[in-house]
């Protein structure tokens, strides 16, 4: 069977693992500047929508899913020193990340508890704020990060109909920097032609 899901995610995210690097910025001193890990935050949070598609081989096997997420979050960090008087603070985070997801799963009448894992590549986007000690505030900058993200997830499918229910998974990152999130979405499935 076809099967697909649309909805919503939210997660902690742990910024100092990002490696945010100014690659083409306005101001030249910060070429290829990262930003320093006192600058960001131990935790914060991001969220947003995702949409799936994949593939039920089996009745109790998923694979593969390919999903794509977007969101972001405020990191609204504390100014840090990088050099030659300039500081910086990070504060928007966007996300775009492609995942692969497979896993078990079985219908036990209008539910489907499954168990998951999934690999992902997150761009993270941020938006960095730059001030001199003498000349005060230059704008803003961005900076990126990709990173490689593995992962687990667990829930269930509660099916409204046969088509159609509601999908509820609890998500655990084991690499990278996702912590622990969550998605609620509408869970669907079809035959294939």
């Amino acid at each position: 069977r076809v099967v697909g899901s649309f909805g919503t995610w939210g997660a902690g995210v742990r910024p100092r693992t990002l490696d945010l690097t100014m690659n083409n910025p306005e101001v030249h001193l910060l070429a290829d500047t990262r930003l320093p890990q006192g600058a960001l935050e131990r935790r914060s949070n991001v969220g947003g929508a995702f949409f799936g598609i994949g593939y039920r081989p089996l009745r109790w096997l998923r694979v593969p899913e390919v999903r794509v997420f977007l969101g972001g979050g405020d990191l609204d960090t504390r100014w840090r020193s990088v050099d030659n008087d300039l500081e910086v603070s990070a504060r928007r985070l966007l996300s775009v990340r492609l995942e692969a997801v497979a896993g078990v799963e079985y219908d036990l009448g209008p539910i489907t508890p499954f168990l998951r894992t999934w690999g992902a590549v997150d761009f993270l986007p941020a938006r960095v704020r730059v001030r001199h000690a003498d000349l005060g505030r230059l704008g803003s900058e961005r900076a990126r990060s990709v990173r490689g993200e593995v992962g687990l997830e667990a829930g269930a499918n509660i099916m409204l109909s046969d088509e159609s229910g509601i999908m509820l998974a609890y998500r655990y990152g084991l690499h990278g920097p996702l912590r622990h999130g969550a998605l609620v979405a509408l869970a669907i499935r079809g035959d294939v032609l």
